[in-house]
């Protein structure tokens, strides 16, 4: 309604200046066409006559008229054309912020995944550490391999850090401090004071896995919806 009630506006502005400006005079030539008491010329509207100008309403309608009608017409579809325009432009920039969230929640999955699956291999490993330790005098005394397990424990770390750092801008802050503090703390972790004791802060390690990876599950939502 209001596409069309602008053009129309427009046309009536021009209509009314058109109107209220004086209409220039034409000459004329005084042949076939009648003389008025006042000696003025005038044509008939009903037959052509090269001698003969319009008349003043005649004038108006094959000119300005029809002039203010093309304006108000051009007004209206340059309006159209720019509405058109706008409405396609809403709908792209709808479609592809659709598309960057969507990309975000996937994108936030992946990584709380990735966390999850390097949680769950640290406390594997941070487990049979702690019953080795218990049954040791000295580190050296634990098996080879498990001490190499250790070794991959903190590859596994380092891993879990770069993860989450990708995840930093869409995941609650709260959160990720937790999660970095944690991963930190596994890192810094000196397994030979635990010799005869267990591994150091193994109970730390295992509540802290298990309250971050509930706080990712929460955080995510429903995932198979999402990933839908």
């Amino acid at each position: 309604m209001h596409s069309i009630k602008l053009p129309l506006l427009a046309g009536l502005a021009i209509f009314a200046i058109l109107t209220v400006t004086p209409l220039p005079i034409h000459s004329l030539e005084v042949g076939d066409s009648e003389i008025t008491d006042e000696g003025v010329p005038t044509c008939s509207i009903m037959e052509f006559d090269p001698k003969c100008s319009p008349s003043g309403w005649v004038s108006f309608i094959i000119g300005d008229l029809t002039l203010a009608i093309i304006i108000a017409a051009m007004i209206y579809l340059l309006q159209r054309r720019t509405t058109n325009k706008l409405a396609d432009a809403i709908m792209f920039m709808e479609k592809f912020l659709k598309h960057e969230e969507d990309a975000k929640r996937k994108q936030l999955i992946f990584v709380t995944q990735s966390l999850k699956n390097h949680f769950s291999t640290m406390l594997l490993i941070a487990g049979l550490m702690n019953n080795a330790l218990k049954k040791v005098d000295s580190y050296d005394d634990i098996p080879a391999p498990i001490r190499e397990k250790y070794k991959h424990m903190i590859v596994i770390a380092s891993h879990a850090n770069d993860a989450l750092g990708i995840a930093t801008h869409i995941l609650d802050p709260m959160l990720t401090e937790q999660t970095r503090r944690f991963i930190d703390m596994v890192e810094n972790v000196n397994p030979e004071s635990g010799v005869g004791k267990g591994f150091p802060r193994y109970d730390a390690i295992k509540s802290d896995i298990s309250s971050i990876t509930t706080k990712l599950d929460t955080f995510i939502g429903n995932k198979d919806e999402i990933l839908k």
